[in-house]
């Protein structure tokens, strides 16, 4: 989760060091997800389980310098038990967005 905000307050900086004059392309950040989560409690089975994917950020700010963040994340969770080593693959994949923001450059007098 630090990660994460670190990277989102990286993105917004870029984004408010640089208030283009018109419409700029995006900035673009990829993390790769790999979390391993063993021993866990599943529906009253033990479970080891490895998380694998992608995430990405968006930034996108318009000639006014409304800014809307997009989060693309698609990740498989690959749940082993371990009393038989019977395994299941859980896919998820979303898409969460900002509202168009305006975000100020001005300082206080």
């Amino acid at each position: 989760m630090r990660k994460f905000a670190l990277v989102v307050g990286i993105i917004v900086a870029l984004g408010l060091a640089a208030a283009p004059a018109g419409a700029a392309a995006p900035e673009v950040v990829h993390t790769k997800v790999n979390v391993s989560l063993p021993g866990i409690d599943v529906c009253g089975f033990t479970v080891d389980s490895v998380v694998k994917g992608t995430n990405t950020f968006q930034m996108f700010v318009d000639r006014f310098g409304n800014v809307s963040i997009q989060f693309l994340s698609h990740v498989v969770s690959t749940l082993t038990n371990e009393a038989n080593g019977k395994v299941v693959y859980v896919e998820s994949a979303g898409r969460t967005g900002s509202n168009s923001t305006r975000w100020s450059t001005r300082t206080a007098p």
